[in-house]
């Protein structure tokens, strides 16, 4: 059975009575947490529930594999015939999420490993060269940790490091997981080639956010103020008004979005993307606007513009089709 991310020490840890299952879920929800569920029974396997503002949006069951399933079917075709239930909760953001879902679909796939005895800061610099997007994980007996590699030499994007009394988010620096000095436990790097869906998510979350950071600002010296304020606001209208946990600023994409799939994370991005792309395309033309979108979709990583173009997420400008959208390395 694959390792559970980090100790189970770690969380609030409950002992459910028989039936308490369901009422706890839907307690869950109620309160519109953030975070996940681990739940052990004597049933098939460990079952991990990763929930965004209440809404269930992936269901793990972890056995001799990880197999994902239905969120909206999960308790009726795995509910526990034990009565022993034992149930951990971790409140965590979605960016930790979406890196736990990366581990959790990956965790029997290590491409690179050390043992204890590495030096944390050596083995590092050697990962900054990985070829492409990575994520590492690192464990000590009294703490866990996550760190995001962009690749190529780029610097670390994101940390999460977990101990029994705190957790701690970075971005951009990794000092946290660095200067601790208790003997590690492990080092493990998990490739994203050959990716997964949970990586496919991750890349389409940062293609969506590199498009709005890279357009934004060149739409606002084309046209001007108040006509991006109202393509802003259009934009947060139609994310609201389908439960999307995104919003636009000027200048950039808040993204706390997560959801059960790459094909439903593209459908929400490239119906946003099109509300800013169409009121653009009616102001600047076909043909300017064309031109930026590529511009900016060149400044992304390889890996991204390879996104962009397998999920169509600029599909709905007429003067793109799929032999425009630059792809690779």
């Amino acid at each position: 059975m694959p390792q559970p991310v980090f100790s189970l020490d770690f969380g609030e840890h409950t002992h459910l009575a028989p039936g308490k299952l369901l009422e706890t879920v839907l307690a869950y929800q109620r309160e519109r947490r953030t975070g996940l569920l681990q739940i052990s029974s004597s049933g098939p396997g460990v079952l991990i529930l990763v929930y965004v503002r209440g809404q269930l949006v992936t269901v793990y069951l972890c056995n001799d594999t990880v197999t994902r399933l239905d969120p909206s079917a999960w308790l009726e075709s795995v509910l526990p015939t034990s009565p022993a239930i034992s149930l951990r909760m971790l409140a965590l953001t979605p960016q930790d999420l979406r890196l736990y879902k990366i581990l959790v679909e990956q965790s029997g796939d290590k491409r690179i490993s050390s043992n204890g005895n590495s030096n944390i800061d050596q083995q590092f610099t050697e990962w900054l060269q990985h070829p492409v997007l990575a994520l590492a994980r690192v464990r000590w007996r009294e703490a866990g940790a996550l760190v995001l590699f962009p690749g190529q030499g780029a610097q670390p994007e994101y940390s999460l490091v977990i101990t029994p009394s705190q957790i701690l988010h970075s971005t951009g620096g990794i000092q946290g997981v660095t200067s601790r000095t208790e003997a590690l436990r492990a080092l493990s790097l998990y490739s994203s080639e050959p990716g997964s869906p949970a990586w496919q998510e991750y890349l389409l979350h940062q293609a969506f956010a590199g498009l709005v950071s890279g357009l934004l600002g060149k739409f606002e010296k084309l046209v001007g103020r108040m006509i991006l304020n109202q393509v802003v606001r259009d934009v947060n209208f139609k994310a609201a008004a389908n439960d999307w946990n995104v919003s636009l600023t000027a200048s950039s994409a808040n993204d706390q979005a997560l959801f059960s799939s790459p094909g439903q994370a593209a459908q929400a991005y490239t119906a946003l993307l099109d509300v800013i792309l169409q009121q653009f395309e009616n102001v600047l033309g076909s043909a300017i606007l064309a031109m930026l979108v590529r511009e900016a979709i060149l400044r992304l990583p390889g890996q991204v513009r390879q996104v962009i173009s397998e999920f169509q997420l600029v599909g709905g400008l007429s003067v793109l089709d799929d032999r425009q959208v630059p792809t690779g390395a």
